[in-house]
């Protein structure tokens, strides 16, 4: 293997390492929503609701 190819493996092994800590990243966050809904009773549209007018001010 010759050095370019090795960096360009190594550049793919980054990028596919960092789309997968983006996903995990966006699971943890949906399963807080998900058991913040659970919590408090509620149905996801009507806290997404909230949220949204809560984070425009």
């Amino acid at each position: 293997m010759d050095d370019e190819t090795q960096i360009s493996a190594m550049k793919d092994d980054y990028e596919v390492k960092e789309k997968k800590q983006a996903a995990a990243d966006v699971l943890f966050q949906y399963s807080n929503f998900v058991m913040a809904c659970i919590g408090n009773q509620v149905r996801p549209c009507d806290l997404r609701l909230h949220l949204m007018k809560v984070s425009v001010f």
